[in-house]
């Protein structure tokens, strides 16, 4: 993000006996708003760091494209996180983290394509992501939850409604080094008239 990205801000921070703590009440981002709370420990023989935080109404499709090197989810969203970790560098602190995450958006795209989707399941092949991304459908609603372990997010939850098809996916995504393993199943025909 450059830092023409952020508008206003709120904060408090405060430091004390090798403890930060920052407060964000309000952070205006181009594409929405955040909040959170940053804590960092120094005065352990490793430094310790916690964030807890929420950021609304943010551009899913640049959020993914961080991640995925390309935007995989399109659509405005709704990201809670309560992470914890250790460390000195950035890839140290990915690989130790820990904690839980939750995305929901509404009225999005989704980059899958369901025809090489049905067509890798009758053969009985496990394709790469970029083979599935070629072509976007319409999400109604998605939901997803992931906890957390040293570095890796295991779906918790995941789910999508496209019209009458629900989706629903399994598995895990390396946050450090990208590796994705997923099991996606779709069913035709469910009630829209209830939650997923």
């Amino acid at each position: 993000l450059s830092f023409d990205a952020f508008g206003q801000a709120g904060a408090t921070i405060t430091a004390q006996a090798g403890k930060l703590q920052a407060d964000l009440t309000e952070l205006e981002l181009n594409s929405g708003n955040a909040t959170a709370q940053v804590t960092a420990i120094m005065s352990e023989a490793m430094p310790r760091y916690a964030l807890r935080g929420k950021i609304e109404n943010v551009d899913a499709g640049a959020m993914t494209a961080l991640w995925l090197g390309t935007p995989g989810l399109s659509g405005r969203a709704t990201l809670t996180v309560d992470l914890t970790s250790t460390g000195y560098s950035p890839t140290e602190i990915v690989k130790r983290m820990s904690g839980k995450s939750s995305l929901t958006v509404a009225d999005g795209r989704l980059a899958l394509d369901l025809k090489a989707l049905r067509g890798a399941a009758k053969a009985g092949e496990a394709p790469g992501w970029l083979k599935l991304a070629k072509s976007h459908i319409g999400i109604d609603q998605l939901e997803a939850r992931a906890l957390i372990i040293d570095g890796v997010a295991f779906g918790d939850v995941m789910q999508a409604r496209s019209g009458s098809m629900g989706l629903a996916a399994s598995g895990r995504f390396g946050l450090a080094d990208g590796n994705m393993d997923l099991r996606l199943a779709t069913k035709l025909n469910v009630a829209t008239d209830r939650p997923l």
